[in-house]
């Protein structure tokens, strides 16, 4: 479930997205995703978000008859993954669970995405975002540390640290 994550592998750094371009593929960071969850024994479905009919023909194509992948791929792969766990990259799949029980109203994956916009894409435009979604409240320092965000992440994220992280890039 959620091979893309959210759609956050969907969208990777440059340089991440150039090393899958380096294998000359058709195929879309999204693709490989889906492909790497396919590539182990035992899988016999994959379930996958898409917001586009272009995604539903590429997941279509993809899954129809997948492909091993190949040792260059894995490889490809390998040095993806190295490059997100350099950028600090946050496995946040927005999915708002933790926003539901949040006393504060905080919309955490709001809040996560312009942090990963600005540690990983490098957007000077992110503490804009930041503003915008925290214009009538619920900005990072208003967490009371309740815990009840971390409760509810299927991904069980450390989501009170990672709010005060945010609070540092841009409360400060």
């Amino acid at each position: 479930m959620e091979p893309v994550k959210g759609g956050t592998l969907a969208r990777l750094p440059e340089r991440a997205a150039k090393i899958f371009a380096e294998l000359g593929t058709e195929t879309s960071p999204a693709g490989y995703a889906l492909r790497f969850a396919a590539n182990f024994e035992g899988v016999f479905m994959i379930l996958s978000g898409m917001s586009d009919l272009n995604m539903l023909r590429e997941n279509v194509k993809l899954m129809s008859e997948p492909e091993r992948l190949t040792d260059r791929e894995l490889e490809a792969i390998a040095r993806v993954r190295d490059v997100l766990s350099k950028t600090g990259d946050i496995s946040c799949t927005a999915c708002g669970y933790c926003v539901e029980g949040c006393p504060s109203r905080i919309q955490i994956p709001d809040l996560l995405a312009c942090m990963r916009a600005k540690k990983v894409f490098l957007d000077e435009n992110a503490a804009e975002g930041y503003d915008a979604y925290t214009a009538n409240g619920g900005r990072a320092k208003d967490c009371i540390g309740c815990g009840a965000c971390e409760n509810a992440c299927p991904q069980h994220l450390e989501i009170r640290k990672l709010l005060k992280e945010v609070s540092s890039l841009f409360e400060n």
